[in-house]
């Protein structure tokens, strides 16, 4: 696979809602780009890493309470009633 970093956010969005990569994923992968260029380009003051893993976390649970409603409305739902 293409290094994350040589995509464009177009790509980027297309392999998330392809599911080849998680959003989560995406965030790890550019905290860790990150913490590599701090000590040769001393260009960030502050990384919030800890903040942003919460929230594509909250934002993932979100998606997959969407996914539920939608399979609901669609009466979609798996028989052992599974809420995701």
């Amino acid at each position: 696979m293409t290094s994350l970093r040589a995509l464009f956010e177009t790509e980027l969005m297309a392999l998330i809602h392809a599911q080849n990569i998680s959003p989560a994923a995406l965030v790890r992968t550019s905290l860790e780009r990150a913490d590599a260029l701090t000590p040769a380009l001393n260009c960030f003051i502050t990384i919030g890493g800890a903040k942003a893993l919460r929230q594509v976390r909250e934002i993932g649970r979100c998606d997959l309470l969407w996914l539920f409603f939608r399979a609901e409305k669609q009466n979609q739902i798996p028989e052992d009633g599974r809420k995701y």
